[in-house]
């Protein structure tokens, strides 16, 4: 008997499929999803895209939060040990001024999707048209919001003029 009739192994047998799956079925299916269904695929995509866009964005504001209290309690600590350290003749001696404001750190807004439908998926030139519509209410919250998150300057300066203008 031939090996080619011979029966593959399981093993083998799901490499071949677990190769094919990926190189050639996968891509296939997605070619033909795309273009039997355009705009669903993309929107799938943009959902997706964005979540992880989020998850990225919310670890990396916790990874800066949890480094910046870790410095701030390591500093103090090291200031500690040496004042600790000094003689009670250092004790006299003025200390150096701060040369940094205190930074105070904003409360974060709430989701303004209340204000507008949809914020965050809007850009900068679109959210600005839109600003002649609101209320001194809301444009005060979306500029807080725009402050403290998205920073973008277009929106924070034209909602500044519109509120001086109130």
């Amino acid at each position: 008997m031939s090996e080619s009739t011979e029966p593959q192994a399981p093993s083998e047998r799901d490499g071949i499929d677990w190769v094919m799956d990926r190189l050639v079925y996968g891509p296939y299916g997605a070619l033909t999803e795309m273009t039997l269904n355009p705009t669903e695929a993309a929107e799938a995509g943009r959902r997706r895209l964005e979540q992880q866009l989020r998850n990225a964005r919310f670890l990396g504001e916790m990874t800066v939060s949890h480094g910046t209290r870790e410095l701030k309690r390591r500093v103090s600590d090291l200031l500690g040990a040496s004042s600790s350290s000094r003689s009670s003749s250092d004790v006299s001696e003025p200390t150096p001024a701060r040369t940094t404001q205190p930074t105070t750190r904003m409360p974060r807004p709430q989701p303004i999707d209340h204000v507008l439908e949809g914020y965050d998926d809007l850009s900068a030139s679109q959210v600005v048209k839109l600003l002649d519509s609101l209320s001194t209410d809301e444009l005060e919250t979306l500029r807080a919001y725009e402050q403290a998150l998205r920073g973008r300057r277009t929106i924070i300066n034209r909602a500044s003029q519109l509120l001086e203008r109130a």
